[in-house]
């Protein structure tokens, strides 16, 4: 179950990430990286172990997403920059401040779980 409801959050952020990319806002950008930060801090609590792959899923979702809409001819709201596949391949860059908001909402967890084990006596 647990497995279940970790897929569906990560599906979840990955779902409202790529639908705020494609708001014609100028703050979109913006407000994409925080959610990308926050979801992954939020999934790196929630799982520790699987944190590499909330960072490289979240990572990568919109890279992903602007790579399917280059292929099938969609145009964004707003001009691509760089143009082409560049574009796509830019965005992977975005895998690492999901990784360092990852791995650090692991060792959130990490913290909170070590403070909430009673301490044996000397």
């Amino acid at each position: 179950m647990r497995q279940f409801l970790y897929g569906m959050g990560l599906l979840m952020a990955a779902a409202l990430l790529v639908w705020i990319d494609r708001s014609p806002s100028d703050v979109a950008n913006q407000v994409s990286l925080l959610m990308l930060v926050t979801g992954a801090g939020l999934l790196g609590i929630a799982a520790p172990r699987w944190a590499w792959l909330s960072a490289l899923l979240l990572g990568a979702c919109l890279a992903a997403a602007h790579a399917v809409y280059l292929m099938a001819g969609v145009a964004l709201p707003y001009p691509m920059s760089p143009t082409g596949w560049a574009g796509p391949a830019s965005l992977l860059i975005l895998i690492i401040p999901a990784g360092c908001a990852t791995y650090l909402g692991a060792g959130a967890a990490a913290l909170i779980r070590r403070r909430q084990q009673p301490r044996a006596l000397s």
